[in-house]
């Protein structure tokens, strides 16, 4: 966002912080998932969540603290999601979009429906386990 309020929106401009541009940009692609339809977004959820909750188990099984995130029973998947949603993705978003304001009409667009999506999930408190998982993008929670 500071470069962003520093060079303004003509990328020409940004040579000198042109590394950190393209970070920003490699950072949002790794994060992208909830960015795209809902359908998409929920698989990619549960796989992400999935990878955690084994990792948390290992950690149970060597008697370490659960990592964040990483307790298949205490964690609830929506909740998760909204807040990383709320927190880190969208506003990453939103800054892109200043930038690059094709962001705004595809992924900006995704992310509020996907955050809607998983904030009506969370207001009905189901926590959702992921074991058997297997990935479908039918798949409804």
């Amino acid at each position: 966002k500071l470069a962003l309020d520093k060079y303004g929106t003509e990328t020409s401009k940004w040579e000198e912080d042109r590394p950190l541009l393209c970070a920003a940009v490699l950072h949002l692609s790794d994060i992208s998932n909830q960015a795209k339809p809902f359908k998409l977004a929920n698989v990619w959820a549960h796989r992400i969540l999935s990878e955690f909750f084994k990792q948390g188990d290992r950690e149970a099984a060597l008697q370490l603290p659960i990592s964040p995130l990483c307790n298949r029973h205490t964690t609830s998947v929506p909740t998760s999601q909204v807040m990383f949603i709320k927190y880190i993705v969208l506003p990453a978003y939103l800054t892109l979009a200043d930038l690059l304001p094709e962001v705004g009409v595809t992924c900006i667009k995704h992310l509020r429906e996907t955050l809607y999506q998983w904030t009506l999930r969370a207001s009905g408190g189901h926590k959702q386990a992921v074991k058997g998982h297997k990935g479908r993008a039918g798949r409804r929670s």
